[in-house]
């Protein structure tokens, strides 16, 4: 499990969050299968803001054209579905994902 990208996550804020994991743990739940969870729990809206596009802006000189075709054309669409995240797609390298 990563707590985040340095140096867009602080370290004040990596501490935070092994704080709050080990918090899960002593309460023998696994932060693994809390944050699953929380995966599994989101809309195509939700995975599109928290997810892709923080990942876009960083990493796309082309993210406003994403954003747009997301807002424009995906979500009103999709947008209310319940994203899946897909374990076998997860496992397997990246190229050999189709």
């Amino acid at each position: 499990m990563t707590l985040g990208e340095f140096p867009h996550v602080s370290l004040q804020d990596a501490r935070q969050r092994v704080s709050e994991h080990k918090a899960l743990l002593a309460r023998d739940i696994d932060p693994g299968d809390e944050r699953a969870q929380k995966h599994n729990d989101l809309t195509f809206v939700d995975f599109a803001e928290k997810f892709y596009v923080p990942h876009a802006t960083m990493h796309k000189e082309t993210w406003h054209e994403d954003v747009y075709k997301i807002d424009r054309r995906i979500n009103p669409t999709l947008g209310k579905r319940l994203w899946r995240w897909s374990k076998t797609c997860q496992d397997k390298p990246d190229n050999d994902r189709r």
